[in-house]
């Protein structure tokens, strides 16, 4: 294992938390997959998280070590922060955990913050006129097709 989980007093949530840093670094995703539910598994495929742990590393630097492992509750949900300290600044990595062990959610933050809370989904604009020449129509097809 990565760090301190495996070597102290910890929870079983926090192990498998430090399980999935370890399985992160060592780039073994499908590992790393197999420890979230059906849902989250079936959203982050070993690839996307590959591609998610590889943007991570471009922007803060490579892993280098845990500093800290706790558990909190947030709402009825249990969360282990594992601060991990990269090579240009140090992130939380907030992992949120089912009855039954597995992780429903995670995401990192930079150290110390909560991640704020989901935007609810900006309400559907109506469509605004067609100008003449059509412009005003190409964009709206851009937008919906970006969205």
């Amino acid at each position: 294992m990565v760090g301190i989980a495996a070597c102290g007093r910890s929870t079983g949530i926090e192990r498998t938390a430090d399980r999935f840093l370890t399985y992160l670094v060592a780039e073994d995703y499908a590992a790393a997959t197999g420890l979230c539910d059906a849902r989250l598994a079936q959203n982050m495929t070993p690839e996307r998280l590959k591609q998610s742990w590889a943007l991570l590393r471009r922007v803060v630097g490579e892993f280098k070590r845990e500093t800290r492992i706790h558990t909190e509750m947030a709402g009825a949900d249990r969360v282990v922060v594992i601060t991990c300290e990269f090579e240009r600044r140090k992130m939380d990595l907030r992992v949120t955990f089912n009855d039954q062990g597995k992780i429903t959610h995670l995401v990192f933050v930079s150290a110390g913050k909560k991640p704020s809370a989901k935007p609810a989904k900006p309400e559907a604009q109506p469509p605004r006129p067609e100008k003449k020449d059509g412009r005003q129509a190409i964009a709206s097809q851009r937008a919906v097709v970006a969205s």
